[in-house]
């Protein structure tokens, strides 16, 4: 579990060091608190994501800005974790497991409102019988499926792994995890706390705030369990408006 905690919050694999001292990372994951707080985005997604976006694309002779933006779009509107898109290396990619642009489908090539991915595997669908996963269209700059097209039409169709950086090479988590926190550095945002599972968290909880229903957030995120609890995380401003909410109600009436 140390490791596997010590993986998300971004640190090097500590299995993979030639003498671990596993007390010692446990320490260092209890000062970072909360595992969950590498959930950077959850408390003001759009402003962020609005950041995040801008800065990229003031970058016009940057081939891989329209893959990093669509690869984000993926992990928050599709509620996906990092390995469920990203590829350690053209060594590993496999066809049965990974992503490849034949893997998304559009329901319209005139007029594209929605988006379908197949996903081959997953963490809770070890045995690949595989799941259809949709998004829809929000026309609105925060657009998973224009993000997405706009991507794939400089990409292509070709076979391989669905998100390559210019020079060929595929997207990997700890690239991704890099160049977020690059961006984020440079728009003055505190960037340690980003993770691969950021995007994911960010989503549960921005559902959560929205008023979802437990069942759809637990849909849209794949979970067995109520285990996406864990990720939603309410701002301290949130929490607070509870206290207000308690005393005058969810109506006109108040209780005092």
């Amino acid at each position: 579990a140390v490791r596997h905690l010590y993986i998300a919050v971004g640190y090097v694999d500590p299995s993979s060091l030639r003498h671990p001292n596993w007390t010692m990372f446990s320490v260092a994951l209890n000062d970072t608190g909360d595992c969950f707080s590498r959930g950077l985005l959850t408390g003001h997604f759009r402003r962020i994501t609005r950041t995040l976006r801008n800065l990229w694309f003031q970058r016009a002779d940057d081939a891989d800005v329209p893959m990093l933006w669509a690869a984000c779009c993926l992990e928050f509107f599709w509620f996906l974790r990092a390995a469920e898109f990203t590829v350690p290396s053209l060594q590993e990619y496999d066809s049965s497991v990974h992503l490849s642009a034949g893997d998304v489908a559009v329901d319209s090539r005139v007029a594209p409102s929605r988006l379908r991915v197949s996903l081959k595997q997953s963490k809770t669908n070890p045995f690949r019988h595989g799941v259809a996963i949709y998004i829809g269209k929000t026309s609105t700059d925060l657009c998973p499926v224009s993000a997405i097209l706009a991507y794939l039409g400089r990409h292509g169709a070709a076979p391989g792994p669905l998100l390559l950086f210019a020079d060929g090479s595929p997207l990997s988590r700890q690239r991704l995890v890099t160049a977020v926190r690059r961006a984020l550095t440079a728009a003055g945002v505190l960037s340690m706390s980003y993770s691969g599972h950021s995007f994911r968290i960010g989503a549960a909880t921005t559902a959560a705030k929205r008023g979802f229903e437990d069942s759809t957030i637990q849909t849209l995120g794949r979970w067995r369990s109520d285990a996406y609890k864990r990720y939603i995380q309410l701002d301290p401003v949130t929490l607070a408006s509870f206290s207000n909410r308690l005393v005058r109600g969810s109506g006109s009436e108040g209780i005092l």
